[in-house]
């Protein structure tokens, strides 16, 4: 019975060392993250003392050997659990952050007229000079829909601008990434308001 339940032990381990190498070079490498080391993974509790009521059995050595191997597997397994909740963690950040990517234009495809200007260099209209234009211009007709372009939170609703961006609302993603929606004629948004990527915020606007 002993011997069976060695090799069951055995068995477990083997699952588990496929775990770990799933773990550390694929779960682990999709995010960015250090696979565990060796020495972490394979730590034991140390002290022979531990075992020494195996000393005077029959079957002392082989007792000896399933409990140290049992010890190494929990421990094993308590490794890989914090990992996989690490790794759990990180991804339902990744999938937070994909949500909240600026992803999609702001306004729907069938009411779009044309792109008018893209971002980078260009003449500028009035001064017709090389400047550098820090958006995208888009051409359709006043009081169609605006959409957020990916989930964030309002940061900024301004109604009366004169420097040149007329009424505009300003969208805290996360992550690093704002966007700005400029020139509208109405805003219907407030500030501190969570937004979802394609909900209405606003509408075209010349302002």
């Amino acid at each position: 019975q002993l011997e069976k339940f060695n090799n069951r032990l055995i068995e477990y381990e083997n699952v588990l060392q496929e775990l770990e190498y799933r773990d550390d070079n694929i779960y682990r490498s999709l995010f960015g993250v250090e696979p565990i080391s060796k020495d972490v993974r394979t730590a034991g509790y140390g002290g022979t003392e531990r075992y020494a009521n195996y000393n005077n059995l029959s079957n002392g050595e082989l007792m000896k050997s399933i409990s140290v191997n049992l010890d190494n597997l929990a421990n094993r397994l308590y490794t890989e659990t914090k990992s996989l909740d690490l790794i759990y963690d990180l991804a339902k950040e990744k999938i937070e952050f994909v949500a909240c990517v600026p992803a999609i234009i702001p306004v729907r495809e069938t009411d779009l007229r044309q792109i008018t200007s893209y971002f980078g260099k260009r003449t500028d209209p009035f001064y017709n000079v090389t400047k550098f234009h820090k958006g995208l211009d888009f051409a359709l007709p006043k009081g169609n829909d605006v959409m957020a372009t990916g989930n964030g939170v309002v940061e900024k609703v301004v109604q009366n601008n004169h420097n040149g961006y007329g009424k505009y609302i300003i969208i805290n993603h996360g992550f690093g990434y704002k966007t700005l929606y400029a020139h509208l004629s109405k805003t219907d948004v407030y500030k501190g308001q969570k937004i979802k990527r394609g909900e209405i915020i606003g509408k075209v606007g010349n302002t």
